[in-house]
């Protein structure tokens, strides 16, 4: 998503680069990370950050695609970094998904759907700890900016319409459009039946710092067997 790029709705947030719902901030913090900018104590931020790459993780195990047997799919780790880079303690969280590998014919909206859930988780959390704050919302929503720009590039037969002139240019050229805003109405639906193995799962990551596909998979099957119909 470029400067340029017309989003209905959407604001562009000069100083991460990337689009959000929520405007940035006018005053914002001292920060030299926009993680830093949520202000938060470093075992909150340690679950701020498992949450996220928990719900990416759950939901991919969820669905019939995810990463190699035996390779670590979660990780969570603390870099020491010079005080002068990083305001406090001279750490800064590390984290990531990673090796997750989607199958041929996977269903695209699942898929999607996984990309959306660690913001969503993100901001579930916030509101569910009483820790949400515009500024923070924004940080949710920044901080996942990758996350959204990955989902174009899954299938060449979907599209984000972040606005309705990009829905009229899609159909034309025999594009799917897809509302942003529906991708999120189904993260949500995947979070209100996945939550508490989310939970369970983020837990784990903060304690051992890294988790597999077996492992995730494994805290998943009590929930499988309630899965929603759609």
């Amino acid at each position: 998503m470029s400067e340029a790029c017309p989003h209905g709705g959407w604001q562009y947030s000069p100083s991460v680069k990337t689009w959000t719902r929520l405007p940035e901030p006018s005053a914002l913090p001292s920060w030299r990370s926009v993680l830093d900018a949520l202000e938060l104590p470093p075992s909150s931020l340690r679950e701020f950050l498992a949450i996220h790459e928990s719900a990416h993780a759950v939901v991919a195990a969820a669905h019939p695609f995810y990463a190699l047997e035996g390779e670590p799919v979660m990780r969570l780790r603390w870099v020491e970094l010079a005080a002068s880079a990083v305001p406090r303690n001279g750490q800064v969280l590390d984290a990531g998904l990673c090796s997750v590998s989607y199958e041929s014919g996977t269903n695209w909206w699942d898929v999607a759907a996984q990309s959306v859930a660690g913001e969503r988780a993100t901001v579930r959390w916030l509101r569910e700890e009483g820790l949400w704050t515009p500024l923070r919302g924004w940080i949710a929503e920044a901080s996942s900016g990758g996350d959204r720009r990955n989902i174009d590039a899954l299938d060449d037969r979907f599209r984000i319409a972040w606005n309705s002139t990009l829905c009229d240019v899609y159909a034309e050229h025999g594009i799917t459009p897809v509302l942003f805003e529906d991708l999120q109405d189904r993260a949500d639906d995947l979070l209100d039946w996945l939550w508490p193995a989310i939970g369970h799962a983020a837990r784990l990551l903060q304690r051992h710092g890294r988790l597999t596909s077996p492992q995730v998979q494994a805290l998943l099957e009590p929930y499988l067997a309630a899965a929603p119909d759609n």
